[in-house]
C-alpha cells in the first residue's frame, strides 16, 4: 500500500506547510491589532485540528478506494498472500515427512 503511505506523506507535508502559513497569517492579524496572541494561538490550534481532521478523512477515503480497487481486480491482499505462504510450508513439512 505504498500509494497510502504517500498519501499519509502528503498529507502530512501539507499540515505542516499549512501551519507555517497560518502562523504566518495569524501573526499579520496580531500586528495590525485584530487579533491578540490568544486568539491567533486559537485561530492556529483551530486550524491544525481541522487540518487533522481532514487529513483523516482523506486518508479513510484513499484507504477504502485502495482496498476497492484490490477487490475488483482480484489482487489479493498481504494478509492472503501470507496465509497461502503458511500453507505452502505446512504442506512442504507435511511431503517431506511422508516421503522419508
Amino acid at each position: 500500500m505504498s500509494i497510502f503511505k504517500n498519501v499519509v506523506n502528503l498529507g502530512l507535508g501539507v499540515i505542516i506547510a499549512s501551519k507555517d502559513k497560518a502562523e504566518k497569517v495569524a501573526n499579520e492579524l496580531i500586528k495590525k491589532g485584530e487579533l491578540n496572541k490568544k486568539e491567533g494561538k486559537d485561530l492556529v490550534d483551530s486550524l491544525m485540528k481541522q487540518g487533522k481532521e481532514t487529513q483523516a478523512e482523506i486518508e479513510k477515503t484513499v484507504k477504502k478506494s485502495v482496498s476497492g480497487i484490490f477487490e475488483k481486480t482480484n489482487i489479493p491482499t498481504r494478509k492472503e498472500i501470507n496465509a497461502l505462504r503458511t500453507e505452502i510450508a505446512e504442506l512442504r513439512k507435511k511431503i517431506s515427512k511422508e516421503v522419508k
